[in-house]
Formats: structure tokens, sequence, C-alpha cells
């Protein structure tokens, strides 16, 4: 079961579901008043009773949830999920690491955690995580904060801190300062890493994403100090710019165990030749080389449907494939993302078809070992294609030879490229 602490009607359908076998510890469970909270567009239940007197609950949702749990002895068992988040991905509110800890305290079966918002500013109720008697393991958790809010980098160490292990830990909309009165951020103090540096218990994380940000060369450089990245097997890395690669190689350097790395690059909105040469002057992951377990690279590119663009789109095409040079010969399974964008009402294929893939069919011999080979194209146009998907999958395959060209999946439509 999934619960959220905005209590929206889905609950009352999830308690009926789950305990259609006991009804009888269900007296009455129904929204006796709602409120409609303008920001987020949610409904707030603020009354539920379970068995006789009535059990009236918090209008604030966080507690209402909290007691709810806490009262409900048999539901706890049946709730895998907790996701503090408003139906538009963010909880304005936030919630403090003592709140975590409290749910954590209540829920054994807890595996997947969502915060869309965590407070940066109560360290001192991050202390309190020293005495407390359950340290949790997680298959999932997901961090974001608005932009307007910010972290701090020791509070979210101390997150952290709450688990033993965590699966799959992921950062989206992330931003590590505070804004001013203004909006302008304000980096947070350069101290608080050597406080990190003091910190002993760190997760075991398995597969960590960074999501689209603000700071993704900085928590690169913290993650060492976060997390146990001995134990890291995958690293996602959903918008790259060059300007990262280098914190990127260190994290690689340090993560003598992974398996998949999947690295997708962002395209500059210049259209200008020599301003896409400069920025992909520099590259290279040579710290790939020594990932001798590493079995999948996915490396993403976004270019434009645009003749006149070819040669700045044949930039960022080399810019990603350039690091298939530099991973191991071991790996197995090889995915390439394409992004596109149309600049007019129809799509058209002649400049994906003009792509150096000659390039790639000869980097793929270095993979003697090599199982699976998919190039994935997805549009951020709505517009149609000019071409036939068939057509366009019999011509893409033919620029391919021997093993490669039987291996090869290609995929067009909605799918995601990025989702790989």
């Amino acid at each position: 079961m999934t619960l959220s602490p905005v209590l929206l009607p889905e609950l009352i359908d999830n308690i009926t579901r789950f305990l259609q076998h006991d009804k009888s510890s269900l007296t009455r469970c129904s929204q006796v008043s709602h409120t409609w909270c303008q920001s987020s567009r949610r409904r707030l239940f603020h009354s539920v009773q379970l068995r006789e007197p009535p059990l009236t609950y918090p209008t604030e949702p966080l507690d209402a949830l909290f007691i709810f749990l806490r009262d409900c002895s048999y539901l706890r068992e049946l709730v895998h999920e907790l996701r503090f988040v408003s139906a538009d991905g963010v909880f304005e509110a936030g919630i403090s690491i003592g709140r975590i800890r409290s749910f954590i305290e209540i829920l054994p079966s807890l595996r997947s955690l969502i915060i869309g918002s965590l407070h940066f500013y109560e360290l001192d109720d991050a202390d309190s995580i020293v005495g407390t008697t359950r340290r949790a393991d997680l298959q999932s958790l997901s961090l974001s904060a608005s932009f307007s809010l910010g972290i701090h980098p020791t509070f979210l160490s101390r997150t952290l801190a709450l688990f033993d292990g965590i699966g799959a830990l992921r950062f989206q909309g992330f931003t590590l300062y505070r804004s001013h009165l203004g909006g302008r951020p304000i980096p947070l103090p350069v101290a608080s890493d050597l406080e990190l540096a003091r910190v002993t218990t760190r997760p075991a994380v398995t597969a960590v994403t960074i999501g689209r940000f603000h700071a993704t060369a900085k928590v690169l450089d913290l993650l060492p100090l976060l997390v146990d990245v001995d134990s890291l097997e995958r690293l996602c890395i959903t918008s790259l710019p060059e300007s990262t690669l280098p914190p990127v190689d260190t994290l690689i350097h340090r993560a003598t165990h992974l398996r998949e790395v999947s690295l997708l690059f962002h395209r500059f909105s210049s259209s200008n030749l020599a301003y896409a040469l400069a920025q992909t002057a520099q590259t290279r992951l040579p710290a790939l080389a020594a990932c001798a377990a590493l079995e999948a690279i996915s490396l993403g590119v976004e270019i434009h449907l645009d003749h006149e663009l070819d040669s700045v789109n044949g930039v960022y095409w080399h810019r990603a494939l350039a690091l298939l040079a530099d991973a191991p010969a071991c790996v197995r399974r090889v995915h390439i993302a394409v992004r596109t964008w149309a600049v007019a009402d129809t799509s058209c294929f002649a400049p994906l078809a003009a792509l150096d893939w000659a390039l790639l069919d000869a980097l793929l011999a270095r993979y003697a070992q090599l199982e699976e080979f998919r190039v994935l194209v997805s549009s951020r146009s709505v517009a149609p294609w000019i071409v036939g998907v068939d057509a366009m999958c019999a011509e893409l395959a033919g620029k391919f030879s021997g093993r490669n060209m039987e291996l090869v999946e290609i995929v067009f439509g909605e799918t995601d490229a990025w989702d790989i």
C-alpha cells in the first residue's frame, strides 16, 4: 500500500481493499469535511473514524497520517511506500528528519520513501537520530526540493543516516543552496563539507540517479561523504553538462564496483558551431577504463531535426560516443538514446540519418562480449514523422554491419529516450 500525508480519496479505497477480510475493524471511514488548498489543489481529510469512540485527527496532514497509522496496528504492516508530495510532485510544507524517523519507527514494512521537500534549517532536530531505535533498509528513496527552499548538505547526510541500506537513491529537482528574499541563490558555507567528513554512518547505496537540477557537480563531490560508494553498482545522470565530467570521473574512480553507467548529455540551446566545439573539447572519462565489472553503458544526446544544424548535431553526437572509447571491453549492453527536436511542423528524418552512425558501428567492435544493442529515439515535438517508423528503422539498421546489425533494436515513438 502507498500512503501520503495528503489524504486523498484514494486512501479510503486502499483501506477498504486491504481490509476486505476484516471489515469489522472498520466502523466508518469517510470524508467528513475538506479544505481546498489553492496552492496544490488537494483535499485534506479532517476526520476519520475507526471503531468506537470516533477518533478525530488534526487538520495538519502529517499529524493526521502519523496518528492514523499509529492507531491502526493492522494497517501498519501493509504500508510499503510513503509519499510526502502533493499532486504536482512537491509537498510545499516540507518534512523534518524527526517526522521521517517517527514514520520509520512505526512502519516495519516500509520499502520506498518519496520526499518532496526537506527542511534545511532544522539541524537541531536532526541530532535526535542518534538515539533512534530502528534503522531501515529501503528499496528506493527519492529526494527533491523546491528551488526556493534548498537543503543543507549536513541535514541531507543525517537524513540518509537513518537507513542501513538504500537500493536506489534519486535526486530530482534538487538544489544545495537557499534563496535570498529576492530569489538570488546564496551558496551554503563550505564548512558543511568538513562536518560531513566527520560522519561515520553512511548507508550502502546500490544505485544513484541524479535528475536535472542546478547542483549536479556539488552532489557528485559530496556523494562519497553521504553514502558508501563502494557499494554503488548503478549511476545515472539525466542532464549532464561538460562542466560536470571531472567530478563524474572522480566518482567513477572511487566506485570500483560499477556495473551500469547512464550519462545523458544536455544539449546547449546555442546553434553556434564554434560554441559547440568549445563546449565539447574535453569529453572523456578515463576512469571508466578501470571499471572491470562494468556490464552496461547508456549514452544520451539531443539533436535538432534541421539540415542547417547538421554540423552542430554532429559535434554533440561525437561528444556522447567518445565515452564508448573509454569504457572497458567487457561491456555487454550498449544503449544509445537520441532525443530529437523538430523546428518545423513536421519531423524530418534526414538529419537523424545524417549522424555518424559509422563511428558508432566502429566503436562497438571494441566489445567482444556485446549481447544487447539498443537505439531509442524520442521526439520533443508532437509533429508527425515524414517517413514511416518502419522505413526509418530499416534505414538506420542498414548503417550497421555484421554482429551489430543482428543485435541492434531500434525503438521510435513516445518512449522517452532518457528513460534508459
